[in-house]
């Protein structure tokens, strides 16, 4: 998998864009989580960490992952 993602890396360098996005990122992820294991893949390919903002026009959502952020043991809820 590694290899594919580099030979993807090297096509988008190839055809001059700018970034290449890798998806999700979890700082708040835990030695033994499955994402934790999936944000040391990305870790191996020395990019940049950045956030993005999520715009939404249903009040719903940003309430809900900002509920999900600060309570933990929603989050497992969320993800099962």
């Amino acid at each position: 998998m590694p290899f594919l993602y580099w030979k993807i890396i090297l096509y988008s360098k190839q055809e001059k864009l700018d970034y290449f996005d890798l998806g999700g990122y979890d700082t708040n992820a835990k030695e033994g989580d499955k994402i934790y294991n999936i944000n040391k893949f990305k870790k191996r390919f020395n990019g940049t960490i950045t956030e993005q903002p999520i715009y939404s026009t249903n009040w719903k959502y940003p309430f809900l992952r900002e509920l999900i952020k600060r309570q933990k043991f929603l989050k497992k809820l969320y993800q099962k």
